[in-house]
């Protein structure tokens, strides 16, 4: 496997590995670029000796053993890493990987394929698909594939572009319910924009989900689609351009979303059954604190309307302060920012709570008589309205189902970041994301090329398939 500088992303937005669904809008976008690179990254030495048997080992009809030792020197070369360091990351990520694993090589139809074998096992194409993972490579395409139970199945596909050099990361995951396939699927690109003779890289990112199924745990059945408007890059100014063309600075893009999902959906103005579709726009600025340039969301859009267009819109903007033509606030921009920054799920932090992790007082909810939660209005967060009592909060969920203490350094950190960001940010300054905006996402070339990209392969018979 060539040396995969993609890598670099995980420097440049965050070292996290791991999607998080519940994240929105650009931060959904920021994490799925870490998330690429992270899994590419594991998958290095999740399939180490598969890719030692592809790059090398001859097809033969029964598995082969790939020997530790080799497999080891191979992997230090072309990863520029160590043979110590490479064997305690081995131990740590994939401890199979210390001893000789047999494996399957053989050709089909031009496509190189390896998959994890037992010793005398007879190898065969059809057999990989049983196999926990294989790995194939057709062209300049590496295609990964890891089976689990119950006919679940994760693929991740790399590709390095001949001309352009632009790297390709697609991820897939699919499970079959009902007769039909569902799941999710990622596309990240990673390219280069010439700005002052100079490349920079750039970033795109398309993520679609679909679980259009009825599900006895009371989950609506949903799909949506995310994207990037246009290909984006990071510098220190606003102001710099692209001379390809191709790609915008990150204050220029826009990150969009809609998501599709049967209701019921009780709003402002609705309180309907039935499909509705509910559209988010992020819009991305840079700002300056302590006289370092960092970038947040300055408006988020939504709008919730019926999938057919008929009857009331419920259309906002997240502020903290309300205004009335936008129809959010109490400290909404503050809680959108600190729990998708941070990934809290559940009961997350209101503006009064991040405002007591921020200055390390005790973090508490008010509760009515009748134990519903009720917030304090942000002017005045130790109110507390009669016949109300307070109950210390300790800690919060994220993403990954990990409890987060409240009194956290990290977490006490990014309170004071974003506390500190609020009265800097032009919030809701963007013109209302409107029903004739939606219309326009709808029929736009972006989002139908999009839609169009992601959405077949949940339709064929094996989306997870490498060898087609």
């Amino acid at each position: 496997m060539k040396k995969l500088s993609i890598g670099i992303i995980l420097a440049t937005l965050g070292t996290s590995v791991y999607a998080s669904p519940n994240l929105e809008g650009y931060f959904q976008a920021r994490e799925l670029v870490n998330y690429a690179a992270g899994s590419l990254q594991k998958a290095k030495v999740d399939f180490i000796a598969l890719d030692y048997a592809v790059a090398k080992l001859p097809a033969a009809s029964q598995a082969q053993l790939v020997p530790f030792n080799t497999v080891l020197g191979e992997f230090s070369t072309n990863s520029s890493v160590s043979s110590s360091d490479a064997t305690a990351l081995l131990s740590r990520v994939n401890s199979k990987a210390l001893s000789g694993q047999y494996v399957c090589r053989i050709n089909s139809n031009g496509t190189v394929l390896a998959y994890s074998a037992e010793n005398g096992e007879q190898c065969a194409a059809d057999k990989y698909e049983k196999a926990a993972l294989a790995l194939a490579k057709k062209g300049d395409e590496l295609r990964f594939f890891r089976s689990y139970s119950q006919g679940y199945f994760q693929t991740l596909t790399y590709k390095v572009d001949a001309t352009s050099s632009d790297e390709t990361v697609r991820l897939g995951y699919f499970n079959k319910h009902g007769g039909k396939w569902i799941g999710e699927a990622v596309k990240v690109v990673k390219g280069k924009a010439q700005i002052n003779s100079t490349d920079v890289d750039t970033y795109d990112v398309i993520a679609y989900r679909d679980y259009n199924i009825s599900s006895s745990k009371g989950v609506s059945p949903n799909t949506s689609i995310s994207f990037t408007e246009q290909p984006f890059f990071i510098t220190d100014e606003v102001t710099d351009l692209d001379s390809t063309g191709k790609s915008v600075h990150i204050t220029k893009t826009k990150f969009s979303s809609l998501h599709q999902f049967d209701g019921p959906y009780r709003g402002r103005h609705i309180d309907s059954k039935g499909w509705f579709n509910w559209f988010n726009q992020d819009y991305v600025g840079q700002y300056e604190i302590g006289g370092k340039k960092v970038y947040a969301v300055s408006d988020t859009q939504n709008l919730v309307v019926k999938k057919d267009f008929s009857g009331a819109v419920d259309s906002w903007t997240r502020v903290d302060v309300d205004k009335a033509d936008q129809g959010s606030g109490a400290g909404d921009w503050t809680m959108y920012m600190f729990n998708n920054t941070n990934n809290l799920i559940g009961e997350s932090p209101t503006y009064c709570q991040i405002k007591a992790i921020a200055e390390g007082k005790p973090v508490v909810q008010l509760l009515s008589s009748t134990g519903v939660m009720t917030h304090p209005p942000i002017t005045n967060c130790d109110q507390v309205e009669p016949g109300h009592t307070k109950k210390v909060i300790a800690s919060f969920k994220d993403g990954n189902n990990k409890t987060v203490s409240v009194t956290s350094p990290k977490l006490k950190a990014s309170a004071q970041h974003i506390m500190a960001l609020g009265p800097i940010v032009d919030q809701g300054q963007k013109a209302k994301f409107t029903v004739q905006d939606a219309r326009d996402l709808l029929s736009s070339t972006r989002y139908k090329a999009a839609f169009a990209e992601m959405t077949p392969q949940f339709l064929s018979s094996k989306p997870h398939d490498i060898l087609k």
